[in-house]
């Protein structure tokens, strides 16, 4: 008698015992195989969101300096062969050959500002973009709607006794505070933001910009290749990706990986050990 037909007139013979043995292999299977597909699920959803949370790399204008020591005096450094960055740089960004791996392009123009008898750091950014770029942001108020509209960070507001709902002017322009963003313990407690074209007019620098902020989705590319791409088109810029922030991301999604591979050997071997 072949092995074959043993096996079957035993299973033909413990029909309960069989019975329980094949449901407990296709639990076990099936249990594998929807853990794998959420773990790689979850990954990529978690890459995806730590992505969005602020920005992985930062565009300044190109420029040259000069630091000069004479004696036992220095010489802050001197900035020379400055070069401009412009509106029309953000579409060649979204252009590029990984332009599928660009999130979010937040460009801005910060300069010096006077506001009663001392002076204020005024960013114009693109509303839209700056408020998915910095989802951590709380607003005592509401959001600008339009160019006259700003929002004044939380230690601006308290050096110029600036509240929600006032009116202020600068350099002719009269524009309303709509909201005061809370605490952040980052520089933007000190800026004043307003709407890009509104900056560019009061800082007479009708289509510049001298920072770009760029959210890209580094999961499925590796950031270095999309830095490099950037550099090709805007030879003008200094592009660099924000490393600190970028090895935060990628500790967190290994924790996240080694905690799954984890869970997924405890339940292999509960499988193992109800089949044996």
């Amino acid at each position: 008698m072949k092995a074959r037909t043993i096996s079957l007139n035993s299973l033909k013979r413990r029909k309960a015992k069989s019975f329980f043995i094949i449901c407990g292999l296709t639990v076990g299977i099936a249990t594998i195989i929807a853990l794998f597909t959420a773990i790689n699920t979850m990954e990529s959803n978690m890459d995806k969101q730590l992505d969005e949370y602020g920005a992985n790399i930062v565009i300044f204008p190109k420029s040259d300096s000069l630091s000069l020591s004479y004696g036992n005096i220095t010489f802050p450094g001197i900035s020379f062969n400055l070069n401009e960055l412009e509106e029309k740089d953000i579409e060649k960004i979204r252009n590029i050959k990984n332009k599928e791996n660009i999130n979010i392009v937040a460009p801005k123009l910060i300069g010096v500002i006077p506001l009663g008898n001392k002076e204020a750091l005024l960013a114009g950014v693109d509303f839209e973009s700056e408020s998915r770029l910095k989802k951590w942001w709380k607003i005592d108020g509401d959001f600008p709607q339009d160019g006259n509209e700003i929002l004044v960070g939380s230690l601006a507001s308290e050096k110029f006794n600036l509240n929600k709902g006032e009116d202020v002017e600068v350099n002719g322009f009269k524009l309303k505070v709509t909201g005061i963003i809370k605490e952040t313990g980052s520089q933007d407690d000190k800026i004043i933001f307003s709407d890009l074209k509104t900056s560019q007019k009061i800082l007479d620098k009708k289509g510049s910009i001298n920072m770009i902020e760029v959210s890209a989705w580094c999961y499925s590319c590796p950031i270095e290749e999309i830095v490099s791409q950037i550099k090709t088109v805007l030879p003008n810029g200094e592009v660099s990706a924000i490393k600190q922030t970028i090895e935060s991301k990628m500790a967190t999604i290994t924790v996240f990986k080694n905690f799954s591979f984890n869970i997924s050997i405890i339940l292999l071997l509960i499988g193992s050990l109800i089949v044996g």
